[in-house]
């Protein structure tokens, strides 16, 4: 049974080598737009996790891709390849490009319209380990224990993707892409919970390197019976579809002037292979789906606390992995108020479904004092 987009949770561990796709850029020549079904033993939508491997019968989104000079690019104009040693089908930012050279030919039987590689037939190989999720590889892949050979047709396409002309550019490239994306976003309508804004650059923060950053003391999901408002989840963060996290902090006074101090909101999010040693990788629904979907967190102010007049309680905050981003600047405090300790609380919620689990780094009980999630560093 194909299988539409879903929203849960994808596992982090394999984007520890992947770069953040919010800067992927768009090509400037795209001509023939499609989605990918298998034929064959398995008969299934190609989709794409957030890491760009290419997948049978999962719960990831179904891909949208382009071909042009014989070159295939997913949804955000990552180029799609496969190459030594594994031979796996997927789609990277520049940077990762392999040599693989696709063109479209027609099958024998009802005409439609396939995806071919290399000059070869156009035969796929759809490996599993448990005989139900499959990733896709080239014949050329060593081991081919657990294989099953597929054909991949094009499927949705816009009209120009045609045998004679499928390795020659066209000058409808943005337009192009842009339709792909739209199809992929239709085939997962959301509703949206929050009224959100796009968030725009915050206050510059210029933030010196010895600069010490302030974790949160406590973190939890809200609570209506608790008397601040939260229970306590240690170092476990959940934003998704169903669960919200609160942050608190407590500004020392040592981080005030005698003058107007300017702090920030940061959160950090290092791919897994740059988190430190045991720390546990994140469970992320993926940049694919933020892009698409527009999808991401909104960081309100939260509680008695002290209140911050210029904080944006509604600018969409979207992060991808690699990134370490200014969520938005607030006064840290000024002593000529007699500001002791400031306590300060946001409540991280998802919009149209996004989705990240992780341990945060310096709270409570967690032995490591940098890695993922929420920080307060002061401005210079």
């Amino acid at each position: 049974m194909k299988t539409a987009l879903a929203t849960l949770l994808l596992s982090g561990q394999a984007v520890s080598s992947a770069v953040s796709l919010r800067h992927a850029t768009r090509q400037s020549s795209q001509g023939c737009s499609f989605h990918l079904d298998s034929a064959g033993t398995v008969s299934e939508d190609v989709e794409e996790d957030h890491t760009g491997k290419l997948h049978l019968a999962g719960s990831f989104q179904q891909g949208g891709f382009t071909l042009d000079g014989g070159k295939v690019h997913d949804a955000l104009g990552n180029q799609c390849f496969m190459r030594g040693p594994k031979y796996q089908f997927q789609c990277y930012q520049s940077g990762v490009i392999g040599n693989t050279t696709f063109t479209v030919e027609a099958t024998t039987n009802n005409g439609t319209l396939k995806l071919v590689y290399d000059d070869g037939p156009g035969t796929y190989l759809a490996c599993s380990a448990d005989g139900s999720t499959y990733e896709i590889y080239s014949t050329s892949k060593p081991d081919t224990t657990g294989c099953l050979e597929v054909s991949l047709v094009l499927s949705e396409t816009n009209g120009e993707c045609t045998v004679s002309d499928s390795t020659v550019s066209s000058p409808n490239s943005t337009s192009q892409q842009n339709a792909c994306a739209r199809r992929a976003v239709r085939r997962n309508p959301q509703t949206v919970s929050v009224d959100v804004e796009p968030s725009e650059p915050s206050s510059t923060c210029s933030v010196s390197p010895s600069a010490p950053s302030l974790t949160p003391t406590r973190i939890g999901s809200p609570d209506t019976e608790s008397p601040d408002g939260m229970r306590d989840t240690g170092v476990n963060a959940s934003i998704t579809a169903t669960n919200s996290t609160i942050f608190r902090f407590s500004i020392p006074r040592s981080y005030t002037t005698s003058g107007y101090q300017l702090c920030a909101l940061q959160f950090r999010f290092p791919v897994c292979g740059n988190l430190p040693q045991d720390y546990p990788c994140f469970k992320f629904t993926g940049s694919e789906q933020e892009m698409l979907s527009d999808s991401g967190m909104v960081f309100a102010q939260f509680g008695n606390d002290t209140q911050l007049p210029t904080w944006n309680n509604t600018a969409l905050q979207q992060i991808y992995p690699g990134d370490n981003k200014t969520l938005g600047t607030f006064e840290c405090g000024n002593r000529a108020y007699g500001n002791d300790t400031r306590n300060v609380a946001w409540l991280a919620s998802s919009v149209r479904n996004f989705g990240l689990q992780y341990e945060q780094a310096g709270v409570a009980s967690s032995k490591f004092e940098d890695g993922v999630g929420a920080f307060i560093v002061q401005c210079l």
